[in-house]
């Protein structure tokens, strides 16, 4: 079957380091896509809110263009980013973030 491989995939996240999450899709095992988030919650005005940062967001080439990465990327929606976007901006955009500056918000 052409996307058997979709059954066999798994996603888990862990916390690697206080404010470090790695979210991961496996096949089989072996990571085919990644994305990290380092959250902090910050003052802004007097009002507390959470940030996050996203980085380490890849992908095997031959998964690309499959939605891993936004998949794993949405399950921070909730959480205010500031990203630089540096080479994957659809991903955002697909999950109607929207950019200004270096900043990404939730639209």
């Amino acid at each position: 079957m052409k996307d058997d491989w979709l059954k066999r995939m798994e996603e888990t996240s862990s916390i690697i380091h206080d404010d470090i999450v790695s979210m991961d899709i496996l096949l089989d095992g072996d990571t085919i896509s990644h994305v990290g988030i380092r959250e902090r919650e910050i003052v802004v005005y007097g009002c507390r809110t959470k940030i996050g940062s996203i980085g380490g967001v890849a992908t095997e080439p031959e998964y690309r263009n499959r939605g891993l990465a936004t998949r794993l990327i949405s399950r921070f929606e909730s959480v205010s980013v500031a990203s630089s976007l540096c080479g994957c901006p659809d991903s955002f955009r697909l999950l109607r973030w929207s950019r200004k500056g270096t900043h990404v918000t939730k639209q």
